[in-house]
Parts: C-alpha cells; structure tokens; sequence
C-alpha cells in the first residue's frame, strides 16, 4: 500500500469536561442582632467539576454584595464525643489527612458547620475563639480575620462592633504578635475604615473611642463627621500623626484647633489645616509663610485665600506653589500671566487649564508652544485663537481643536479636509460638526474616519443609511 492510500487516523475526541457545579445552602444570622438587622446571612458553598478538587467557601452575603471565606478543614467523626480517647487529636485538616469522602459529603460537613455557626451566632464564635490563637485550623486568627474582613465588605457598619470587639480582646490580651501580624494588619484597616461607613454612631459612641489602644480607630474617629467639637479638640493632641492629620482635614474642626494645628511640629499636620476649606483667610495667611514648600503649596491650592496673600505667594521660589497658584480659581487676574517666558513649563499648562483667565491673557499664552495643546481644548479659548490653533503644523493641536466642543463649525469644516486622517476622525466624533461636515465625512477615504461618523449621536439618518452600504464589515 503506497504512502498516499493509508488510511486516515479519526481525529482525537477529547472528553468534555462536566460544567462547574454549584452547591450552596444560606443561613440568617438570628443570634447575631445587630448584622441579622442588616439583612447579612451566612452560607456554605461548594464548587464541584470533574479531575478539579473540591472549592469550598463560607460566604456572606447583604443585598447586592457578598464575600468569601476559603475553607479548607472538615471535621468529620462517626462516633461519639464520649467514645473518643482523652488524648485523640480532635481537629485535623484533610489537606495532610486525606478524607475519603464524596463531594457531596464534604458539602454536606460545611454545611454542618455553617449552620452550627448560624445557630451559635458569630458574637459567640469570636468570644470562644480566645484559646484558638495557636491552633493550626479551626475558629483561629485567620479564620476570623477572614470573617471580619468579608463582614466589614458586605455590611461595614453593622460589622463594626464586632470588629472593635475582636480589636479590644487582641489589645487586652497584650499579644503584640497578633497586633502587627500580617493577617490583622488589613483587617485592622479595613474595620477602622467602617467607621466612615457608620454614619449612625451616636456623639457618645465616637468620644468613648478616642481612647482606643488601636490607632486606626482613632482616626477615623477624627475623621468622622458626627464627632463633636470637644472630642476633635482632644484628638488634636493626640501622639499619632495620622490621627492629627485627620483633625486638621475634618471640616467640621472649630477654628481655635486648627489655628493650634497650624503650629504643628509635624508639617503633613499643617499641609492638612492650609487644605481644609473651612480654615479662615487669616489663618491661611500665616501660613502662607510657612518653611515647608507643600504647606504654601496647600494654601496657594485653597481658593479661600485672600487675594493679596495669592499675589504674595506668585513670587514665591519654589514652582510648585507658583504652579498651585496658576490653577487656583481665585487668583487674581495680575498675578495670571505675569511670569516671563522662561518660567516652568508646567506653570503655563496650570494657566491654560484655569478656566476663569481673562480672555485676552489666554489668546497671549497661545504664543508658548509648549502649551497649545491645553489652548486649544480650553471651552473658554477665543474664536481668534482657535481659528489660529487649527491651522497650527503640529497635528496634536490640530486634533484637540477639532476635538474641542466649544470650536466654531466653520473651523470644524476647515479641519474635515486636513490631510491627516485623525484629525479628520477627531472632526467626524464632535457632536458639533454640521451634518454637511458629517455627510462628507461618511464618504472619507479612511476607514476610522467613517466609523467615527456611524458612532456620532448627531449624524443625521441619510448618512447612516449610507453608511449603512459600506464595504467594510467594520463600519
């Protein structure tokens, strides 16, 4: 039999693969008031697919939100509590004690445990959980940290309380290990971060935690808008720089601690009050002479600075308070525009992205290259200077003015015959282009160019019936 009459070999079927199925049962959480109240339940989850091991999950979930708990250890015994010998290893993972059980019977163990938790209430779970520290599986430090973090996800401010419960009890026992380990670390954030979240706390609740031993606590506590006055005033002595930081930054800070603040040995302390809208212009203008460059920065930022202290700070000799100030909206119209033409570039693009410059100003700092750009895409640029702009050599500013919704039609219409095709398919995407341009457009030899017209919300629909004729499956 000759090489070109062997049989051919039926193509290699591969077994399909059986869909990943889900297993799931759910619990409401009656015995734990406060997430019950939040419509938080608890469930116990399984993935199952062929040759894949089994996934399973203690999951949480409220309204739209949920998240998840990996769990690994199954406990399984046939006998009873009494028949076990005193010295029995009573837990033990099956990662490294393999259990011969079905899927459906690993399903069927966190199951159990899941709804023993549901039954016993998470509160519970947690204050008996105080000799699992050590403890390789089980109710231990990573099991609950898991549980706090998915809680804190799901339901951040009903998870709060037992989150500062769980957070007290690791204070109280002294275990510094346990306070900085790496497993707290993001679940001590992540619950002092619910405290934003808890816009219900009462003025009693947030002044009793002022004096909590985490400080991650203490500043949300600063943070929070609900703390009273008094309590923000003792905050800001508080040893923690994060905590004074969060003082100088709350808006509702009384006047007579953010002007103690702005004396502050810490400098992030007093960037936070020059920041703080609330802060008066005079306090601003102290610390306008401030020796840190981002604090001036920070008040030449605030557009509650007096005018003649943004006048003051246009001199000043570091760029980035001069750049603040070519941003700020409040500058007055002599300070913009008064640096000569060897200042920083990034000061010229502050002064063509403040949209409140005189006009005349703006039509003069089309003259700096560097910025023609930020020119051409300001709604508040002059007719003039666009019309100058759109015959400009370099097509990056040619494409910002076809982009710029504010240009004139008869200027669109002139860049809808630029040579280059982006310019023209910048054109072909303003809503403003006329349906004359857009119709002329559809016809472009370049394919971006028409499908920039098909997606124009104003193209009329003889253009997209014509468009609709194209050769190009793309358009």
């Amino acid at each position: 039999m000759s090489p070109n009459t062997l049989p051919k070999k039926a193509p290699r079927r591969r077994p399909k693969r059986e869909p990943t199925r889900r297993l799931q049962h759910w619990y409401p959480l009656a015995h734990d008031p406060g997430l019950h109240a939040a419509g938080v339940e608890i469930g116990a989850r399984a993935y199952i697919q062929d040759d894949v091991p089994i996934q399973l999950r203690i999951v949480f979930r409220a309204g739209d939100r949920e998240a998840s708990v990996e769990c690994v250890h199954v406990a399984v015994y046939a006998g009873s509590l009494e028949s076990l010998p005193p010295e029995a290893e009573l837990v033990r993972s099956f990662e490294v004690h393999p259990v011969p059980l079905t899927r459906e019977e690993h399903f069927f163990a966190l199951k159990s445990y899941v709804a023993g938790i549901a039954e016993v209430g998470l509160g519970t779970m947690f204050a008996m959980a105080q000799a699992a520290a050590d403890q390789s599986v089980g109710f231990n430090d990573l099991m609950q940290q898991q549980v706090l973090r998915a809680l804190v996800h799901v339901a951040p401010a009903a998870a709060l309380d037992l989150y500062l419960w769980a957070i007290d009890d690791i204070f109280e026992a002294g275990e510094e290990p346990r306070q900085e380990s790496d497993f707290w670390a993001p679940t001590k954030e992540r619950g002092a971060n619910a405290l934003q979240h808890a816009i219900r706390l009462s003025p009693e609740t947030l002044e009793n935690l002022t004096s909590h031993q985490d400080f991650n606590v203490r500043t949300e506590v600063a943070r929070h808008e609900r703390t009273p006055a008094k309590v923000l005033a003792r905050l800001a002595t508080d040893k923690r720089g994060s905590v004074r930081v969060a003082v100088g930054s709350n808006s509702h800070t009384p006047q007579e601690t953010l002007e103690r603040l702005a004396t502050d040995a810490d400098a992030d302390v007093r960037r936070a009050v020059a920041r703080n809208q609330q802060t008066t212009p005079q306090l601003l203008a102290c610390l306008a002479t401030d020796a840190d460059i981002g604090v001036r920065q920070a008040v030449a930022e605030n557009e509650h600075a007096l005018g003649e202290v943004l006048v003051w700070l246009a001199g000043d000799a570091e760029n980035e308070v001069r750049e603040a100030i070519a941003e700020n909206t409040a500058a007055p119209p002599e300070v913009i525009g008064r640096w000569d033409s060897n200042v920083e570039e990034a000061i010229r693009r502050a002064e063509a992205r403040n949209k409140t410059i005189p006009l005349e100003v703006r039509g003069r700092l089309a003259n700096y290259v560097a910025i023609l750009e930020a020119v051409a895409g300001n709604p508040r640029s002059p007719p003039e200077v666009l019309a100058r702009l759109a015959g400009d050599a370099d097509i990056s500013v040619r494409r910002v003015v076809a982009g710029n919704k504010h240009t004139p039609p008869e200027f669109l219409t002139r860049l809808a015959t630029d040579a280059d095709a982006d310019v023209r398919r910048d054109v072909a995407s303003n809503e403003h282009s006329s349906p004359d341009v857009l119709a002329r457009l559809a016809g472009d030899a370049d394919i971006s160019v028409r499908g920039a017209v098909e997606r124009n919300p104003r193209v009329p629909p003889k253009v997209i019936i014509h468009l609709a004729s194209d050769t190009d499956a793309n358009v």
